[in-house]
């Protein structure tokens, strides 16, 4: 279901249902993208690291 559908449902039951769907994976697919995230910041050289340190340090204000 589309966000649309549920924002302009009057069905609240159906949104409860699908964000309950959503909390459940969410967690799982966070995990995933870092350790993803982690593969790739380990082929970086010590240089590229230390930029991209700095630049999600930079993100984080």
């Amino acid at each position: 279901m589309h966000c649309i559908n549920l924002l302009v449902s009057c069905r609240f039951d159906k949104v409860k249902k699908k964000i309950g769907a959503i909390s459940k994976v969410q967690p799982e697919c966070l995990l995933e993208h870092a350790k993803v995230e982690n593969k790739m910041y380990n082929l970086l050289k010590e240089e590229q690291k230390e930029k991209y340190k700095e630049s999600y340090r930079n993100t984080e204000r």
